[in-house]
């Protein structure tokens, strides 16, 4: 059959269906994957240079937004206690916090209002975090948890200096900016948990057996003959080792009860027979002199007062602060900001990573 002019224009348009129009399809198809790839491309360079840039605005200690959500996105640190990170967020947090509280002070009490810089607050809220993250190691090698029911009795504390939640959770939003569940995890909770580990230092009887038997064993040697004096400066715990334990003159009330009923019961140049034992620690007394003086009393009447010159060397019970300091002192703390470094006068010395 010879073609006709319509079959010839049906196999025009199927070649023009089956050739042309493919090409120029895929031609669009490739332009398209070519200008998705060049989006991509530029987000990508765009983000990471946002995140070089946040980057280098935490370690240069901007505040601003831009350097906040950086922060936030990339969980950028401040610095490392001991390898655990405390985010540059926290620090932005607490001292957006700590300039509300300023602020609200210097409003409602302009005369106890206490005048801090902006170095003095960075150090204030640096201290706090660190010590937060030191606490929570110190308790996790103790085996120390906060239960729920301790969040509660303290926010129940708390709660007795208001009428109802709401207020409380109003007067906390003026003070620092924080809800009440904002309170609870910066503030009850590391609040209690501190309380916890200081409890178990304290009461820890093979540290206090040790500080017995040292003291016991030091008391045997002046009775032996050592002098007095060289064993304050040796084993003293408090300022008056470099005096050789002298605590100068003094009378009744002057002293915790304890230290008082010993002393005043003591003789001139007497040396304790026994260790001493107050809410401080174990103690050493000698008496060095008496007097009685003739004094008028609070309603002006000529009275006999009995004073004692005494040296004591006072085996301190062991602390929480005593116990953190010693801790810092052996921490490994890591610098990530060019923020002023409170632990600068400190023996230990935090690496500032650039």
């Amino acid at each position: 059959m010879e073609n006709t002019p319509i079959n010839n224009e049906k196999q025009e348009a199927i070649v023009v269906s089956n050739s042309e129009v493919p090409a120029t399809t895929n031609f669009a198809a490739k332009n398209k994957k070519i200008f998705l790839y060049s989006i991509i491309a530029f987000l990508f360079v765009v983000l990471v240079g946002s995140a070089i840039w946040g980057t280098l605005r935490v370690r240069a200690g901007d505040t601003d937004g831009f350097t906040y959500y950086t922060a936030k996105a990339l969980h950028l640190p401040l610095l490392t206690v001991n390898g655990q990170k405390i985010p540059y967020t926290n620090f932005l947090d607490d001292m957006k916090a700590i300039k509300t509280m300023k602020a609200y002070e210097e409003v409602s009490s302009p005369e106890t209002a206490t005048a801090l810089t902006e170095e003095q607050m960075t150090d204030q809220v640096i201290w706090r975090l660190a010590n937060n993250v030191m606490v929570e190691q110190a308790a996790k090698s103790m085996d120390i948890k906060v239960e729920k029911k301790d969040i509660e009795d303290l926010k129940a504390q708390v709660l007795q200096q208001f009428k109802t939640e709401d207020e409380l959770e109003k007067e906390l939003i003026k003070r620092y900016g924080w809800n009440l569940t904002a309170y609870e995890a910066k503030v009850i909770r590391p609040f209690v948990l501190q309380s916890k580990v200081s409890e178990k230092i304290s009461s820890d009887t093979t540290t206090l057996n040790i500080i017995r038997n040292q003291a016991e064993n030091v008391l045997d040697q002046i009775k032996k003959g050592a002098s007095f004096e060289e064993m304050a400066a040796t084993y003293g715990t408090d300022a008056t080792k470099d005096v050789g334990g002298d605590l100068g003159w003094f009378g009744k009330g002057e002293m915790v009860p304890q230290f008082e009923d010993a002393v005043f019961a003591m003789k001139k140049g007497q040396l304790s027979d026994q260790l001493v034992e107050t809410e401080f620690g174990y103690h050493i007394i000698k008496v060095t002199d008496t007097k009685t003086e003739r004094v008028k009393d609070e309603t002006g009447k000529w009275v006999n007062k009995a004073t004692v010159k005494a040296s004591h060397i006072l085996f301190r019970f062991p602390t929480f602060e005593q116990y953190m300091n010693g801790y810092l002192k052996e921490a490994k703390i890591k610098f990530y900001s060019n923020i002023h470094n409170p632990f600068d006068t400190t023996s230990v010395t935090p690496v500032v990573t650039q």
